[in-house]
């Protein structure tokens, strides 16, 4: 009687096993089409004002060519910071004056876009 028990325990375990890798494997569609995903990569998150802040793009998902880069600043108050080389995959600004730099950058490739954005807070030296 246990060994029974044991099999029919076994074969239903074996047949959900079965199943249940049957299912997401049909689940799993290819895809084939390309992708773009901009990643930006600060060399420091909290710089001391007048440190220079390099942005780096070099972690992005780039599946089509030509590429356009364009990276945009929102500045705090007082700042004349600007965006070194804005149409550059990699780049850098000094932070002049203390508080929060959104960055942007946009990643675009045939009829293809993407954005991602981060905040650097500059603090008093």
């Amino acid at each position: 009687m246990q060994k029974t028990v044991a099999k029919i325990v076994f074969i239903q375990t074996f047949a959900t096993l079965l199943l249940l890798a049957l299912i997401t494997s049909g689940c799993a569609v290819a895809d084939d089409d390309p992708v773009i995903e901009a990643v930006i990569t600060v060399s420091d998150s909290e710089p001391s004002v007048g440190d220079r802040v390099t942005l780096d793009s070099s972690d992005s998902i780039i599946e089509l060519e030509p590429v356009t880069f364009s990276w945009q600043l929102e500045r705090p108050d007082g700042s004349i910071a600007v965006i070194e080389e804005p149409t550059a995959p990699n780049t850098s600004f000094v932070a002049d004056v203390a508080g929060d730099y959104l960055v942007t950058l946009t990643i675009t490739a045939e009829d293809m876009e993407d954005s991602r954005s981060v905040v650097v807070t500059a603090v008093e030296n």
